[in-house]
């Protein structure tokens, strides 16, 4: 795990109560463009035309996606906040850097 949870925590929570709470958004990211446009393109993107999102980080070149709601940089304390009110919260890997060696 990136961020891992402490053991009791996960024991103490309530999956009720979590899941009852309100989700103001149904897509939240946080985290940089670097080398995330192709799966940002296949994933996020469509989906974002769609539904209530956000995404906040280093996004540089945003002008393909004009229809995404790009909030900039945030506090790395405020993500919490943002997955907090997300349904969902999709992982963009960056893409694998092309190769030199033919396959």
């Amino acid at each position: 795990m990136l961020f891992p949870v402490a053991e009791d925590l996960l024991t103490q929570a309530d999956p009720l109560t979590l899941a009852a709470r309100p989700r103001d958004l149904a897509l939240g990211y946080v985290g940089n463009q670097y080398d995330r446009d192709e799966p940002f393109d296949r994933f996020f993107a469509p989906a974002a035309a769609r539904v209530e999102h956000l995404v906040s980080g280093k996004w540089t070149k945003t002008g393909r996606w004009p229809h995404v709601r790009f909030a900039g940089r945030i506090p790395f304390e405020d993500a919490a906040g943002v997955y907090g009110l997300s349904l969902a919260s999709p992982t963009c890997a960056r893409s694998p850097a092309p190769s030199s060696t033919p396959p």
